[in-house]
């Protein structure tokens, strides 16, 4: 695909090629999904508010999904008077070895994983930054249940999700305002059509009320949604 002129951004997806975030270049992926989904930079530092409940001395936070890491980094950096320990977790070895080569902290590891089958240890706080809904249903609820089991008494589960609306009309709205968004943002009707049509078997929203049913299925049953615009939600669980 030819660029269409996104200062700093060379993600482009080809007619009929499918999304694979090996394929990205991890120097260009804020400034894509930054354009991309609504309040990034915002969400970031909700994420960080409210991570301040569940910190205190010795913590460990587990991301899932770290990308380029920027948000890990962020949080070992922020408590790192209560020595928090900041495990980043990514299926994409080249954003780990990105990450890697950028933020350095003793505190701060960063590891190429797959999360539906890695192990973990007791955890005070996971985060999961738009991350579960790449993740086949069959092997997502399972995943969710083992956050819940090796999540500390009183740790939390920091979730955001794109999600699908409950009734075919009002999928159609908000997927058309969506459209209007990225538009808006200097994508072009073909890059986004054919980042939709990458997308198809890869990317598997739940609607919201699939999303708090999985929660409570694992258990969560203080669960408070934090931040929705359009079709991009925040959650946050309590064990």
């Amino acid at each position: 695909m030819v660029a269409t002129g996104h200062a700093g951004d060379n993600i482009y997806i080809k007619p009929n090629e499918k999304w694979n975030f090996d394929r990205n270049v991890p120097e260009n992926f804020t400034s894509h999904i930054s354009k991309s989904v609504p309040f990034y930079d915002q969400c970031h530092q909700l994420v960080l508010q409210l991570s301040d409940y569940f910190i205190s001395k010795d913590p460990h936070i587990v991301e899932l999904g770290c990308s380029t890491g920027h948000l890990s980094h962020q949080l070992v950096t922020k408590y790192d008077e209560q020595n928090a320990n900041v495990l980043a977790v990514d299926i994409s070895e080249s954003m780990i070895q990105f990450a890697q080569s950028q933020y350095k902290h003793p505190n701060l590891s960063f590891r190429h994983d797959d999360i539906t089958t890695m192990s973990f240890d007791p955890t005070d706080l996971f985060i999961s930054f738009y991350t579960l809904q790449f993740i086949h249903p069959e092997r997502r609820h399972a995943l969710v249940q083992r956050i819940y089991d090796h999540l500390n008494l009183g740790g939390g589960f920091i979730v955001f999700e794109k999600i699908r609306a409950s009734d075919a009309r009002f999928q159609d709205m908000v997927s058309n305002l969506y459209m209007d968004y990225k538009i808006a943002n200097d994508y072009s009707l073909e890059e986004v059509f054919n980042k939709k049509k990458s997308l198809v078997g890869i990317l598997e929203p739940y609607s919201d009320e699939e999303n708090i049913s999985m929660l409570n299925s694992a258990g969560f049953t203080k669960i408070m949604p934090f931040f929705q615009f359009l079709c991009f939600k925040g959650y946050l669980a309590i064990k």
